[in-house]
């Protein structure tokens, strides 16, 4: 019965050795370990990144203006149209005010015109602004009567020629007392020729008059005539020096008067620049209260609808700097924050533009701020084309706007992340 059974399983087992396989058995297990060779390919060729998403907001390297409007105030006219091209300092929207907005702006251009070291030019001016009746309103009424007197003085100092009537008549003064001086200094001469003369006959006559050749009648006669010559003489020396004390007098005020005019003219000068800056600083103050003006260049937006003689108040105009670019700043999770590196591209997906409709916005990290707050790192985000999307669609970027950004992170395989995960199990063991 043993003997039986052993040939029994040895027919078997000579039977299954013999035994080949089928052809679909073969072809199954080949390609089974195909597929398993394809996996392992797949596994190892297929790669894909890390994605850290991020809200991104977008800004500007200067940012946006916004102009506002005190509450009650009335517009009295818009300069503008909306979405036009501003200079800056330019005048875009004028308040209703109790002066006249054409006469206070030709006032400032003007102001702004004058050199004030030329003084025909400073009265050029008063001429020219003196006959106008401009409303200037409470603001900047009183600095312009101030600035007006101050250049009334100068105009009677130049025009009116207040200093140089009297040098003129100095002068003129000067002139006679100099010809009075030469006519008294001849008089002298001849005075003292004709003394010398008549002193030399009185000694000749006192001789003749002590040998009783004259009488002495004749003799005191010529003394008479001799002490009377002499006396006039005195006289005229007496008045030419009377004339060199009037000459020094009138030459003294002369110079008085020109020193007198230059300091007047410095002084006066000195006063109209102090007056003039508190004009101008009037203006400047009228200006804020009752326009509204462009502080940079760009382009003007109407936040609210701006219209003539309308009562309004809040934010009004907005104005966007010209040729400004756009950066986005994310908040990157602390979380996965050691995968980021400088360069890496970022996929932008913005609220106001649907991805799946508009498409995505490309950009690059460039910045990453080292120090985290909290919970997040600030980063700084690059765009490659703000202007249109992956789906060629035109963007129009706005600063503040907000979305998702998918910062990508290096490519790592399949096989990679699935032994990552044994590899990770197995350490925890």
């Amino acid at each position: 019965m043993e003997l039986q059974n052993s040939d029994i399983r040895e027919e078997f087992y000579t039977h299954i050795h013999d035994m080949k396989p089928k052809w679909w058995m073969r072809w199954g297990i080949l390609i089974v370990f195909i597929v398993i060779v394809i996996i392992f390919i797949l596994g190892y060729v297929i790669k894909y990144p890390d994605v850290i998403s991020s809200e991104i907001k977008l800004t500007t390297n200067e940012p946006s203006i916004t102009l506002p409007i005190a509450k009650g105030a009335q517009i009295e006219n818009v300069l503008i149209k909306n979405n036009s091209d501003v200079s800056i300092n330019e005048n875009l929207v004028v308040l209703k005010s109790n002066a006249n907005y054409k006469d206070v702006l030709l006032l400032d251009d003007e102001l702004k015109k004058i050199p004030l070291e030329n003084n025909e030019y400073v009265i050029s001016f008063f001429d020219r602004f003196l006959s106008k009746n401009l409303q200037l309103g409470n603001i900047i009424e009183n600095d312009w009567i101030a600035f007006s007197n101050e250049l009334l003085t100068l105009y009677k100092i130049k025009r009116l020629d207040s200093y140089q009537s009297q040098i003129n008549f100095l002068e003129e003064e000067l002139i006679r007392q100099n010809h009075l001086k030469l006519l008294y200094k001849g008089l002298t001469v001849n005075d003292e020729k004709q003394q010398k003369l008549i002193g030399a006959k009185l000694r000749t006559d006192s001789i003749l008059f002590s040998k009783n050749v004259t009488s002495q009648i004749e003799y005191n006669t010529y003394q008479q005539n001799y002490y009377s010559r002499k006396s006039d003489l005195e006289q005229n020396k007496l008045a030419l020096s009377r004339t060199d004390l009037e000459i020094t007098r009138l030459q003294n005020n002369i110079k008085n008067f020109k020193n007198n005019e230059r300091e007047g003219l410095l002084t006066q000068q000195l006063n109209i620049r102090k007056s003039l800056n508190k004009l101008r600083s009037s203006i400047a103050t009228w200006k804020e209260n009752f326009m509204l003006i462009s502080p940079i260049n760009g382009k003007a937006s109407f936040i609210q609808n701006l219209e003539n003689k309308k009562f309004m108040d809040g934010n009004a105009i907005i104005i966007t700097p010209k040729g400004n670019s756009f950066y986005g700043l994310v908040n990157i999770p602390i979380l996965g924050a050691g995968k980021l590196k400088i360069g890496q591209k970022v996929i932008i997906k913005l609220n106001d533009y649907p991805y799946r409709e508009f498409g995505v916005l490309t950009g690059r990290l460039e910045e990453l701020y080292p120090v985290a707050n909290e919970k997040t790192y600030i980063g700084k985000v690059k765009f490659l084309d703000s202007n249109y999307s992956s789906y060629n669609k035109r963007i129009m970027i706005k600063e503040n706007m907000i979305g998702i950004a998918e910062i990508i992170t290096n490519d790592r395989n399949l096989l990679e992340r699935i032994f990552e995960k044994f590899l990770y199990a197995f350490n925890k063991k």
